[in-house]
């Protein structure tokens, strides 16, 4: 069964206990400045840690905020980093129709760090969830 573990106005985090998934939806980026942006992804490493996910689903359908070179390189270093030492392997990635925010997401993954992972887009979260099983 899939059970929330935190939520604001821009981001809700489930986490399955079965299969280890932990879901990050962005419910609504509309005023997201950077330091909320890196605010939020401080809380998934720690849900990450905390629940002992095994994958990760982000559902980026309404995620529309550009992540620029250099927060791109702050993800890399307080977050993918830490992922790595946790032992996520496989994250799959919904996709956004905001074509500059989905471009960001696309190089940070295409970085080495992200490279390390398994990680694979998708149109919906229903795809994401079957590739993910």
């Amino acid at each position: 069964m899939e059970k929330k573990v935190f939520e604001n106005r821009f981001i809700r985090l489930s986490f399955h206990e079965e299969s280890k998934v932990i879901k990050f939806i962005w419910e609504n980026t509309l005023g997201l400045m950077e330091a909320d942006f890196k605010e939020v992804c401080q809380i998934q490493t720690e849900y990450v840690e905390r629940c002992a996910a095994k994958s990760i689903l982000i559902d980026n359908t309404n995620f529309g905020f550009p992540i620029d070179p250099e927060l791109q390189e702050w993800v890399n270093d307080n977050c993918l980093e830490k992922w790595l030492h946790l032992n996520i392997r496989k994250i799959a990635i919904t996709t956004t129709r905001e074509i500059i925010a989905q471009l960001s997401v696309e190089q940070i993954w295409e970085e080495p760090i992200g490279q390390k992972f398994t990680v694979r887009f998708f149109d919906t979260v229903n795809e994401a969830e079957d590739w993910l099983k």
